[in-house]
Parts: structure tokens; C-alpha cells; sequence
């Protein structure tokens, strides 16, 4: 099989990525599932808020129109979904280990302010694990801000299902919960179960493995990897 990479994201959402994999000698193709409406732009209330969480690089672009502090604590899910508001001048930021949201919550509890702080979640209209409610049973002070919603596609792209069919992929990457859903749901409305059989799918947290691993009798229970343990992925997302 060719060193062929599916990423389940669009070309601009993982640029720096895929030209690091073409370098390493991978062929890059590149399928969203989803596209990204922000809304509630405006935060009205940010000037009693001293921190902010965010699990999406979508979220960033509130930050960045409200023009929050370049000083206020930000608690992010991974380094590449904030890189944006560290060119911005953000560098007070502090990243889950795992990539996943347990993994941020932990580091929150971690740290010994954090219960001093009013804390403000800004997250998309779907969720897989309740991080508010979690962190207010911790007895934390927390409200959160819904600032974008994803829409699913209803279909592959015209383009990706005429090349399909002579198209081997070594790994499949997938960034959420979510996408994963979205991904087996159109893998099925096309027929293409059988065809991603064989590719191992590479997951960004233990929740999104766990996930897929009980997708459809177990089909993917042995061919299912967290990104750590492929060492071409993690040296870029870990570095």
C-alpha cells in the first residue's frame, strides 16, 4: 500500500500538517466533513472574566474580535488549535497533555488559581462531554458562550468519490467525536465501509478511539490507533 493519508479536515485547516507529511514522503488527501457558521461574536460581559477554555481552533476568532487581554489565561485542548493566538500575542496559555477534554479538565483542577478564576467557556453548539457541568460540580465558577456551530455535509465531495474507487489509504485521520460520526454515516450512505476496512484509523484522544472502536460490530476495534503511538504523527503534533 502507498503511504496515503486521509485527513478528515480541509486543506487550509491542516496546511502546515500536510506539507510536513509531503516532506516525509506521504501522498495528502483532504476531505471535511463539516463546515464552521461563528456565531454571538460579541461577549458583553467579558470584562469580569479571567479565563477562558477553548476545545476547537474555532473558537479563536472570538477571542481575537472581542480583543481580550493579550494576558488572560487560556486553557486550549492542543498547541496547533491556538497557534493563532499566539501570533496574536497570547502566550498565556496553558495545553492539555492528551489532546482530549478530560485531559484539559485535569489540567484545570491542576491548577491551584484556577477556582479563583471566572472562568468562560467558549465552545461550539455540539459537544461530546459536558466540561461545564463537570467543573461546576467541582464547585468552579464557570458560564460558557456558544460562539459557532458546525453543518454537517450531507455527502462526500464529488471530487474525493470519482477517485475513491484506485485509492488505498494507510492511515485515516480523525480530529473528534463528531467527525468520526459523520465520517462512518457517509462511509455508509456511499458504500465505502468495506473499502476503509483495512485503513487504520488514527484518533486525536482515547474518546474518539473508544468511539470507534464500537462503531458497526467492532469493524475497526483492531485497525484503531491514537495518534501517540504513530511516531510520524505525534513528532509534529507533539513537538
Amino acid at each position: 500500500m502507498l503511504k496515503n493519508i486521509l485527513i478528515m479536515r480541509s486543506y487550509q485547516r491542516s496546511k502546515l500538517f500536510s506539507q510536513y507529511l509531503i516532506k516525509e514522503g506521504y501522498h495528502i488527501y483532504h476531505e471535511p466533513l463539516f463546515d464552521v457558521e461563528q456565531i454571538n461574536y460579541k461577549i458583553n460581559n467579558k470584562n469580569i472574566i479571567s479565563s477562558l477554555i477553548i476545545t476547537s481552533f474555532n473558537s479563536c476568532n472570538t477571542i481575537l474580535l472581542n480583543k481580550f487581554a493579550k494576558n488572560i489565561k487560556i486553557y486550549a485542548i492542543g498547541n496547533q488549535s491556538c497557534e493563532i493566538l499566539k501570533k496574536n500575542g497570547y502566550n498565556n496559555i496553558e495545553v492539555a497533555r492528551d489532546r482530549s477534554v478530560l485531559s484539559l479538565i485535569k489540567k484545570i483542577k491542576q491548577d491551584k488559581n484556577s477556582k479563583n478564576y471566572k472562568l468562560c467557556y467558549l465552545r461550539g453548539q455540539n459537544i461530546s462531554y459536558d466540561l461545564t457541568k463537570d467543573l461546576i460540580m467541582s464547585g468552579y465558577d464557570i458560564f460558557e458562550v456558544i460562539c459557532y456551530k458546525t453543518n454537517e455535509f450531507r455527502s462526500f465531495s464529488k471530487e474525493f468519490l470519482a477517485n475513491i474507487k484506485d485509492i488505498n489509504f494507510l492511515y485515516i485521520l480523525l480530529y473528534s467525536q463528531n467527525s468520526a460520526k459523520i465520517f462512518y454515516n457517509l462511509a455508509k450512505r456511499h458504500n465505502l465501509v468495506e473499502k476503509f476496512k483495512e485503513s487504520k484509523i488514527i484518533c486525536f484522544s482515547s474518546q474518539i478511539a473508544d468511539m470507534v472502536k464500537n462503531i458497526d460490530n467492532n469493524m475497526w476495534f483492531n485497525n484503531t490507533e491514537i495518534y501517540k503511538n504513530i511516531n510520524i504523527i505525534r513528532n509534529y503534533y507533539d513537538k
